[in-house]
Formats: structure tokens, C-alpha cells, sequence
């Protein structure tokens, strides 16, 4: 604890840049190259090798080769990866998850922590101070990191005013000592503290923040208009703060405190993503059928304006089902927060990192081919002869799923210990519900609920491969060799795996496999979280481009897919799979059970003109949707015409967003590969 608080008074006063002209709020950022840190500098203490390289232009002079020395095996990935199990190592040698083609792989990093702002808020620095001071482990740590941050704030105070921004001077000087008063005073420490945290993602902002909008607005000092404004600048420091994949606010649902005052400021917050249209931060709101409808119509207006924001979570569905998924009672899990790309964690007392990916297709091809990668001829799995059956295929796939699991859910742990014995996380520990009271550290027994989970890719296509296997009655010799040659003569029996019964299309044989391998996956990853103790252990669903780059390090696969092409996005069909119109996409949607995971993306493409011409329509159809189960969407309104043009004539386009799949990007910054997969997605008009 010591060493760290000696870190953070070097490390946050690097961390913190000057603030700019125009800026409304102090608070920018750039991560030093050595530091410590949850996830966005590096996990743990860390040394950003490469930066620090690129920096001196490959020439390093003596004394940063002498720092390079100091830290090489003492960084905390480093300490994990040396000495993890071995079991877990063998079955997890390489972590170079973005060129090698293997079953799966660790990630290394402490993600989706949300802070208690509430707490932050009420007490200020001087209140966490206070509150802590009969602490034996927080108090000496928490006294100094209240010091160090009133040194942060002070040095601000100097900057604005230099600036000529009295404002911002004004608002950092009112919370140096004391809890905030105003929205704008709240908004300037929640962000400062965040900053500090190295966290990602900021919770339900209208709990937060809206009995102070609510004050504000009622005596005068803020219209709608200037509420607007201050929020838009609060969403430009966000966007500056630059992770696509991640930057969380949350609005709407059950369980707020207040919600005639969260109200206001979740129409300020939808209205502000509608004005900047940006791909940060990711607004998600949540509904249920008892809250106030004009949320959700000013949501899908927002939407229908091509922003891609308000992502949209149905609290109906996704209460319960989270409450069965982390076995929790249905009022602590009205605390479920999405963050990153699609995860689900409950608002600061749990931790829920997803430290692995699962490539599924290539599991499913490791035990076709006997245990061996099938270009490669190298051992990857459990070894054995080559199944000859589709009853045969299926056990062996599952062996496959469960040994990556099991792996997966080891070395996560041996992340979580190692992590914990290096490094406390002050930050985030002290603002966690549990952490003080316990007198634990984060990953040390401070958190109520320890879980993790493996973000999955290809279960569609594992589906479908399953299917069409099942329906053309191929012998999985004739497979095995016709994958081998990537079809090269054996065109015709792609062909038929093409058309066979494909999810996304309300067919029974194809969704019945669907829901299976859904099944399985998320039965896999839980079992071995049990086995090691852990309160839960689950599988995400998601998509932040992997469905890509995994496809392009995967050899084909028995739903008729060519060497290197895509795999399905999340939850969704293939690209142009769901040939059925959209009810029967939706139809085969809900039948994926949103209570076994622990977050799942649902994208969907609409066109312009259903959405804004026949709205009733659109309505409708989400309306069946979420009644019929639906726990969640993502949607994007475009059409291939404007898609297309984008392709030709880039610079015309900026404007046009698009949603990736865990989060959103202008269409023309997308890499090629990515651009034309999102091409390929159906458009439902």
C-alpha cells in the first residue's frame, strides 16, 4: 500500500493535462508510459516498452536502458503469465490472441469497475477522509490520496485561471474541501476522481447526478438549454478520454433513487449524444413498463437520426435475467450496469472482468480434425481419433469448450490473485461497496461478489456448422478433407451447407442448435468457475470487431464459411444468413436465454425509411420484440445505397455512424474488412 501511494503521488499529476481553451470542465488525460493502472494504461504496474521505443526513435540512451532492466519480469502481467499454473499454461501457451490462431487466450486487465459516486459525491474528499480515518489499513493511504488530489485540483485552479476560465477556477475551488452543491461542481469531481481510478465506465449518471440538475434547474442557476451545454462538454472529455469499446453512461431503469429528477437529466443526457453524434460515451438506456414513456420515444428519436445511441436495454427481461445469472435477489440486480462492449456487472460491489476469449469455431474444428489445429497438424486439444459421427462431433466439441473453460477460468484467477497481492487499486477500492468495511482491497476480499467471464466468438456459426452437418447427412470424412482444400472440389456440397437451415430464420433445426450451443457455452464457463470457487463464471457474448479478426485466423467451417471470412457478429445471424424477414429474426433472437450469461450484443439494421416513415411500424416491431423477450438492441438506421457510397466517396460520409457491435464508429474510419462485413449485415426494411 505504501509503494503504491509513493506511485500515485508521481503517476496522477503526470496523468492530468492542461486544460484546453474552450474546455468547460478540468480533466484531460494522457497515460504515462510506466505507471499503474486497472486496464487503460496496462494492468497493474506496468512499462509501455513499445511507446517508450517509439518515442526515442528505437534508440534508447543508457538510462532508459537501465529502466528497461529494472523492470523486465517485475511487471504484474509479466509476474502473472511467469508463474501461472501449468495446467492452465499448457492449455493457454501463447497471450498473441491478434495473430495466432488458437482455441484461446487470456486478456490481461481489470475491467468494467464502476465506482460509488453516490458515496463520492455526498462526502466529498474531506468526507472520504473523515469516513475512513478509523480504518487500519485506509486511513494513512486515503489521507494521502486526498492529498495528493487537492495538489491535482489546486494546480488546476491555476491553469484556469490563467486561462481566464473562472467558471472552471470557481468549481474546482468549491469541491477542494467540501462536497459539491451544484451539478457542474458534481460533474467536475466525479470526473477528476474517475480519472484517478483508471476506470472506463461511470454507472447510472441520472441517479447520480440529476438530484443536482433537479436543485439547479428549480432555483434558476441552469435552464434546459445550459444544462445541455455543460453535459455536451462533459461528453467532450469523454470522447477525448478515447476508448470506443468502453465510456458507459447508463440511464433510465429500475431501481433509481429518485426518478422524477434522474429523468431530467437522462432527456438532457439523450439530447446531448443526439447533438454531438459522436461514438463516445456509449449512452444506454434502460426501460421498463411502469417509467416514463418519453424517454424511450426520445431515444428511438435519437436513434432514427442515425446517432446509434441510446443502446437499449430492456429492464423487464434483464432484471430478472441477471438475477438469475449472478444469483442475486431481484432488487440487487436493478443495479446491473452494462459496460465495455455488452458485460454485466453489479454497480460497484462486484468484479467482473472478462480476462479471456474463446474462438468457437476453432474449438468445433480442433475436434473434428482429432485434437489438431486442421492447416497446422498441431496439438491443440484433446487427442484422440477423428469422431465419425455427428453424436461423436458433439462430445468431442464439448470436451473442447469445457478444457478452454476450464483453463480460462484458472489463469483469470491467477490474474485476480497476483493482481491483488501487487497492487490495491486505492482508488477504486476505497469507492467500492464493501472494500472499507472489510478492510480489504479490491481483489483481496473487498469486493462482494468475485466473478469473471470469456467473451465468446462464432457461436452462430458454431450453430449453423452443427446444423448443416445434421441436415445434408455429409460424412465428416467428405468434411474434413473438403475443408482441407477450403472447398476447392467440393463446391457442391458447400452449396448445400449454404442452404441448409440457418439461425436467424424461426427455423426449428436451425435455432434448435443455436439455443444448444448457447447452452453448452454458457453451462461450460459456469461449471468451471464453480470448480474454482467463484461466486459466478460466465460467457459474453459481444462484439467489438474479434468476429472479424478471428475469422480471418480460422480455416472453414462446416456451415459452408471460406477460410478467413467472418464470423457471425454476437448473437446475430451471419451476414445475409437471416433470409426470413424480421419477424422471424426476432423470433429467433429471444429464444437465446439471456439468464445464463452475463451480457449479450443484439445488433440490428434498420432501414431509414421504416424507421422514420412508417415509425408506428418500427415501434411495433420493437414493441413485439421486448414483449416476447428481448433483453437488449443495438440499432443502426441505414441503407446499403448510402453504405456503398461511403465506400466510393469517403470524405462525404463522416457523419454516417454505424454500430461495430459492442460499440459504435464512423463508417468511414472502419478498417476494409470490418466496412464490409457491416455491409453484408441484413438491413431490415
Amino acid at each position: 500500500m505504501e509503494r503504491e501511494t509513493r506511485v500515485l503521488e508521481v503517476f496522477l499529476p503526470l496523468l492530468f493535462q492542461p486544460i484546453q481553451p474552450g474546455d468547460r470542465f478540468a480533466g484531460r488525460v494522457a497515460y504515462p508510459y510506466v505507471g499503474i493502472s486497472l486496464e487503460p494504461g496496462g494492468l497493474g504496474y506496468y512499462c509501455d516498452v513499445a511507446r517508450i521505443l517509439a518515442q526515442c526513435n528505437h534508440r534508447p540512451n543508457a538510462a532508459v536502458q537501465s529502466m528497461f532492466e529494472f523492470w523486465k519480469g517485475r511487471t504484474t502481467r509479466e509476474l502473472i503469465r511467469e508463474s501461472a499454473p501449468f495446467e492452465a499454461s499448457k492449455a493457454l501457451p501463447s497471450d498473441e490472441w491478434m495473430t495466432e490462431s488458437r482455441p484461446a487466450f487470456p486478456l490481461y486487465r481489470i475491467g468494467g469497475i464502476v465506482l460509488d459516486y453516490e458515496k463520492l459525491l455526498s462526502w466529498g474528499t474531506a468526507g472520504l477522509q473523515q469516513n475512513t480515518e478509523e480504518s487500519p489499513l485506509w486511513s494513512a493511504p486515503v489521507q494521502s490520496l486526498c492529498a495528493i488530489l487537492r495538489r491535482v485540483i489546486s494546480t488546476y485552479v491555476d491553469q484556469a485561471r490563467q486561462l481566464g476560465s473562472t467558471d472552471i477556477a470557481d468549481s474546482l475551488l468549491a469541491i477542494q474541501n467540501r462536497p459539491p452543491a451544484s451539478v457542474r461542481d458534481a460533474i467536475q469531481l466525479l470526473w477528476i476522481v474517475a480519472l484517478s481510478s483508471g476506470t472506463w465506465n461511470y454507472g447510472r449518471l441520472d441517479d447520480i447526478l440529476g438530484p443536482y440538475l433537479q436543485a439547479d434547474l428549480k432555483d434558476g442557476s441552469l435552464t434546459d438549454e445550459s444544462a445541455t451545454d455543460l453535459v455536451v462538454a462533459l461528453w467532450d472529455l469523454i470522447s477525448q478520454y478515447d476508448n470506443k469499446w468502453n465510456n458507459r453512461v447508463i440511464v433510465g431503469g429500475k431501481g433509481r433513487k429518485n426518478p422524477e429528477a434522474a429523468d431530467a437529466f437522462a432527456r438532457i443526457a439523450i439530447e446531448a449524444s443526439r447533438r454531438v453524434r459522436r461514438d463516445q460515451p456509449q449512452l444506454s438506456l434502460r426501460f421498463y413498463g411502469g417509467q416514463d414513456p418519453d424517454l424511450l420515444r426520445r431515444g428511438l428519436d435519437s436513434i432514427a437520426e442515425g446517432v446509434t445511441f441510446p443502446i437499449l436495454y430492456n429492464d423487464d427481461v434483464y432484471v430478472p435475467a441477471v438475477s438469475r445469472a449472478f444469483r442475486v435477489t431481484e432488487e440487487e440486480a436493478e443495479q446491473y450496469l452494462p459496460y465495455g462492449c455488452g458485460e454485466t456487472v453489479l454497480s460497484h460491489c462486484s468484479v467482473s472482468s472478462p480476462n479471456g476469449v474463446m474462438n468457437l469455431p476453432l474449438c468445433l474444428l480442433i475436434a473434428l480434425f482429432g485434437g489438431v489445429h486442421p492447416q497446422t497438424g498441431v496439438a491443440m486439444g484433446v487427442m484422440g481419433s477423428v469422431p465419425n459421427s455427428l453424436d461423436e462431433l458433439w462430445q468431442r466439441y464439448c470436451l473442447e469448450v469445457d478444457r478452454g473453460m476450464e483453463a480460462l477460468a484458472a489463469y483469470q484467477r491467477h490474474i485476480y490473485d497476483v493482481t491483488g497481492t501487487e497492487a490495491a487499486f486505492i482508488v477504486a477500492s476505497v469507492l467500492g461497496s464493501d472494500c472499507v468495511n472489510r478492510d480489504k482491497t479490491l481483489l483481496a476480499g473487498g469486493s462482494r461478489y468475485v466473478t469473471a467471464c470469456v467473451e465468446t466468438y462464432g457461436n452462430t456459426n458454431v450453430a449453423d456448422s452443427f446444423a448443416a452437418i445434421e441436415h445434408t447427412r455429409v460424412s465428416l470424412d467428405a468434411m474434413r478433407e473438403a475443408i482441407r482444400a477450403n472447398w476447392v472440389g467440393s463446391e457442391d456440397l458447400r452449396h448445400s451447407l449454404v442452404s441448409s437451415p440457418k439461425y436467424g430464420n424461426d427455423d426449428p433445426n436451425g435455432d434448435r442448435w443455436a439455443v444448444r450451443v448457447h447452452e453448452q457455452a454458457c453451462g461450460s464457463a459456469n461449471r468451471a468457475g464453480e470448480r474454482i470457487g467463484w461466486d459466478r463464471h460466465h460467457i459474453v457474448i459481444i462484439n467489438n470487431s474479434v468476429n472479424v479478426l478471428f475469422g480471418q485466423l480460422t480455416p472453414a467451417t462446416p456451415d459452408g464459411r471460406s477460410s478467413g471470412d467472418t464470423f457471425a457478429n454476437a448473437n446475430n445471424p451471419a451476414p445475409g444468413n437471416d433470409r426470413n424477414g424480421v419477424t422471424a429474426f426476432i423470433n429467433s433472437l429471444v429464444k437465446l436465454d439471456a439468464s445464463l450469461h452475463a451480457g449479450a450484443v443484439q445488433n440490428m439494421k434498420f432501414s431509414p425509411d421504416l424507421v422514420k416513415r412508417r415509425r408506428p411500424l418500427f415501434e411495433s416491431l420493437l414493441d413485439v420484440y421486448f414483449a416476447k423477450g428481448g433483453a437488449q438492441a443495438m440499432i443502426t438506421v441505414v441503407n446499403r445505397a448510402d453504405l456503398e457510397a461511403a465506400l466510393l466517396e469517403p470524405e462525404k460520409w463522416g457523419h454516417l455512424m454505424v454500430r461495430v457491435g459492442g460499440f459504435s464508429a464512423r463508417f468511414v474510419d472502419l478498417a476494409p474488412d470490418i466496412q464490409r462485413e457491416i455491409l453484408e449485415r441484413t438491413v431490415h426494411d
